[in-house]
């Protein structure tokens, strides 16, 4: 059995929530050692709308897309064709390793790396499907965030929530202003009171308005620092981030599982009235009898 060598341990749970949907549109991604580098791990959750393709397009290929860049800028001279990507695990020549505590700044590189993405989307004809992307690279020193939507990512630091990323949502005042200033407007919460997000990959019928354009954060880690919880927003819609860390936290002192929290926070969020699919992927950073 392979052990895991990017964080402690990882927590998976999902439900569709058949009540109130009819499908899972949902998809995780879990890919510890990403890039040859036993240090470096790659966690994403992606909310799918209108149907599940783009969250799982997302799944299969934003990865791919994004090692792809980082050889482009850490390994210039890389021959395109010894690259081999796998659907489930980026391949690298044994000999080259992604690292990404090097001294540079990421965000233009994400950026372009996410903006390809949509417009594979767009190649894959998801014009009235779209997704969110909540991705979290955990490195030897940093976070690294990727975001686009409101799937949402939360560290607990000593029991203490800290958001790690921001949602796009068609309340936001900032995001407002974008729209209307792109020609649209806001009905009824939605953007032309067609879709809730106001970011997302696919949606080709709506992009001028509903942009991909991510935000990226690095977040130096630090001794305090116990797991991050990344989610979906039907964990959010019941569950403010203090509460979230509270349920997890409480089920890794009383027994030390990452799956058995995950399952922990996906049932309270489905006790509580969550009426959307629920994703939630734990990332344990350290021992749980030592937080």
């Amino acid at each position: 059995m392979l052990r895991i060598t990017s964080v402690y341990g990882i927590g998976h749970a999902e439900d569709q929530n058949s009540r109130f949907r009819k499908t899972m549109e949902d998809a995780t991604v879990m890919i510890d050692k990403f890039g040859n580098n036993p240090d470096l791990g790659y966690f994403a959750v992606f909310d799918g709308h209108g149907g599940p393709e783009a969250s799982k397009t997302a799944a299969e290929s934003v990865h791919k897309i994004l090692i792809d860049e980082l050889v482009r800028q850490q390994m210039p001279n890389q021959e395109d064709s010894s690259i081999s990507l796998s659907p489930t695990s980026p391949k690298l020549p044994a000999s080259s390793k992604i690292d990404l505590d090097q001294n540079f700044d990421y965000t233009e590189l994400f950026k372009r790396a996410i903006l390809k993405a949509d417009q594979y989307m767009k190649e894959k004809g998801h014009v009235f499907v779209g997704c969110t992307a909540c991705i979290c690279f955990v490195s030897k020193n940093f976070f690294t965030l990727i975001n686009v939507g409101d799937s949402r990512a939360v560290l607990s630091t000593n029991g203490i929530a800290q958001r790690l990323t921001v949602d796009h949502k068609a309340a936001d005042k900032n995001e407002q202003v974008r729209i209307k200033n792109a020609g649209g407007g806001i009905v009824m919460g939605r953007v032309n009171g067609f879709i809730s997000v106001s970011r997302a990959l696919g949606d080709w019928c709506i992009k001028t308005l509903v942009i991909s354009e991510p935000d990226v954060f690095r977040i130096d880690r630090q001794q305090k620092d116990e797991f991050i919880i990344l989610a979906c927003d039907g964990i959010w819609d019941v569950l403010n981030d203090q509460q979230a860390v509270d349920v997890v936290k409480k089920c890794l002192k009383e027994c030390g599982s990452p799956q058995r929290a995950a399952s922990e926070l996906k049932n309270a969020a489905l006790r509580l009235g969550s009426q959307d699919n629920v994703s939630v992927l734990i990332l344990v950073l350290k021992e749980p009898g030592q937080m």
